[in-house]
C-alpha cells in the first residue's frame, strides 16, 4: 500500500441510516436491528485492529441510535443522490453532525434500490456542507450477510482512503493512477468471518496477505505416512483446534475471554458424518460419485456469550485410482531409499575405517529390491494410464449430480467502489 499524506478517518464513529419506507415494515425493522447488532459486535471485536499499520487507524464504534429516513431514495442510486440527501438530513438536527465530530462516517442502507451497476453492493464517497467535507457509504442491504460484508468493505476503505482522491492508502499503477483500495485487493468468492460476523477481508502489508482479524480455530485432516489424503468412498478424521487471535502480531488483551464452547460440524456437499458432529474431531465419509469434486467443510464453535468462531477446510478427494497410484509411488520411493541405504561402501569405500566390501547376500538383496521396484514402477505406469483415461471420461461423459445438502451462504457479489 502507498500513502501520499491525504486524510484518513482515525477512529470512525459510524452512524447507520436506513433510507426508504421498506424499513418500517416488520421484516425491514428486524433486518435493521440485526444489521445494527452485527456491526456493533464487529466493531467491538478485533476486526479493525489490522488497520493500525496504516497511519495508526484505531477501531471504530457505532452510534447507538439509528436514523430511519422515510424518504424514498432515488432509483438508481447515485453518488450525488446519497450525498445530497445527507446534506438535507444533517442540518435538520435529527442526525449526528460531522461538524461537531469529524470522525463520523455515515452508512446509508437501502432495500430494493440498486446502483447503476446492478451487481454493485456499495460505494463510499464524500460531499460538502458550507465547505466542510463529510464522508459516507451506501449499501444495498439484500440480506444480513451481504449487508455486513459490504458495510465492512466500505468501512475499512473509507477509513484508509475517505476522499478517494489517490492521497490516502491505496495501490497505484506505474503511471500514478489509483488502482485498488485496501479491501479491493481481497475480494474472494466466499465470505470471511470475524468473531462469527460476515466481514470483508482487507490487505495487510505486515502479512503480505489478506486478513480478517478474529479469534480463530484451524482445521486439518489426519493423513497417513504417504500423505495420500482423502479418497472418494473412504473416511477421514477432521480435527479442530483453537489458535487464538489471528494474525498473530495482533494482541488480544482487550478482548473478553471466550469460554464454554460448544462445537458443530455443518452439512457440506458430497460428505456425511457417520459419527458425532459435536466435538473437536469428526469422522467424514467422502462420497464416491461419477465425477471429481471439491467441497468445503465448515466448523462452528459457539462460546457461552454467543460469539461464534467459524473455520473451514476445502478438500478435493482423490479418486480410488488416483489414491492407488499415489500409494504405489510412495512405496517405490521407500524401496529406493532402502536400496540407497544398503551399499554404504559405495559412499565411503576409500576411508581408512570404511565398512567391509559387500557380501553376496548384500548383492542379492540389492538385486531383489531393484526387481521389486521395477515391477512396481511398471504397475504404477498402468495405473496412471487408467487414471488419465478415467479423468478424461468423467469430464466428457458424466454430469455432476445435484445435492440436497444446504449451502452455507450465498456467494457475495462484487463490491463496486468509486475511484
Amino acid at each position: 500500500m502507498a500513502y501520499d499524506g491525504g486524510p484518513v478517518i482515525k477512529q470512525a464513529l459510524v452512524q447507520l441510516i436506513f433510507a426508504g419506507s421498506s424499513w418500517s415494515a416488520s421484516d425491514g425493522k428486524a433486518l435493521a436491528a440485526n444489521i445494527h447488532h452485527s456491526l456493533k459486535r464487529l466493531l467491538a471485536g478485533p476486526y479493525m485492529w489490522g488497520l493500525s499499520q496504516y497511519s495508526g487507524i484505531l477501531p471504530g464504534s457505532l452510534v447507538e441510535h439509528d436514523v430511519f429516513d422515510p424518504t424514498e431514495p432515488t432509483a438508481p442510486v447515485t453518488f450525488d443522490s446519497v450525498g445530497e440527501r445527507l446534506g438535507t438530513l444533517i442540518p435538520s438536527g435529527n442526525i449526528s453532525d460531522f461538524r461537531i465530530n469529524d470522525q463520523i462516517l455515515y452508512i446509508v442502507f437501502t432495500q430494493g434500490v440498486q446502483f447503476k451497476d446492478p451487481m454493485a453492493l456499495g460505494f463510499h464517497n464524500y460531499d460538502e456542507i458550507d465547505g466542510s467535507r463529510f464522508h459516507y457509504a451506501w449499501i444495498n442491504a439484500i440480506t444480513l450477510d451481504v449487508a455486513t460484508y459490504a458495510a465492512s468493505h466500505e468501512l475499512v476503505e473509507a477509513c484508509t482512503d475517505p476522499e478517494i482522491n489517490g492521497y490516502g492508502w491505496i495501490i497505484k499503477t506505474a503511471s500514478g493512477n489509483v488502482r485498488e483500495e485496501v479491501a479491493d485487493l481481497c475480494e474472494i468468492p466466499e465470505f470471511s468471518y470475524s468473531e462469527g460476523i460476515v466481514a470483508a477481508p482487507y490487505w495487510s502489508d505486515l502479512d503480505g496477505a489478506c486478513i480478517c482479524p478474529s479469534r480463530s480455530f484451524k482445521l486439518w485432516i489426519d493423513r497417513d505416512e504417504c500423505d495420500i489424503g482423502p479418497t472418494m468412498g473412504s473416511t477421514s478424521v477432521v480435527n479442530a483446534a483453537y489458535v487464538g487471535l489471528q494474525p498473530e502480531w495482533l494482541t488480544g488483551s482487550e478482548l473478553p475471554p471466550l469460554t464454554g464452547f460448544t462445537y458443530y460440524w455443518e452439512d457440506a456437499y458430497e460428505v456425511y458424518y457417520p459419527g458425532s458432529r459435536t466435538g473437536l474431531m469428526a469422522t467424514v465419509s467422502w462420497w464416491l460419485p461419477n465425477d471429481f469434486y471439491t467441497t468445503t467443510i465448515w466448523f462452528v464453535a459457539t462460546a457461552d456469550n454467543g460469539t461464534q468462531l467459524r473455520a473451514s477446510i476445502t478438500v478435493s478427494p482423490r479418486s480410488p485410482l488416483q489414491a492407488q497410484a499415489a500409494a504405489l509411488a510412495c512405496r517405490i520411493r521407500k524401496m529406493r531409499n532402502n536400496i540407497n541405504r544398503i551399499p554404504p561402501f559405495i559412499i565411503d569405500r576409500f576411508g581408512p575405517d570404511g565398512p567391509p566390501m559387500p557380501s553376496d547376500a548384500d548383492f542379492r538383496a540389492i538385486r531383489s529390491e531393484l526387481q521389486k521396484t521395477q515391477a512396481l514402477t511398471d504397475h504404477l505406469e498402468k495405473i496412471m494410464l487408467l487414471a488419465k483415461r478415467e479423468k478424461r471420461q468423467r469430464a466428457r461423459e458424466v454430469p455432476v449430480p445435484s445435492f440436497t445438502a444446504k449451502a452455507n451462504y450465498p456467494t457475495p457479489p462484487r463490491v463496486q467502489i468509486n475511484h
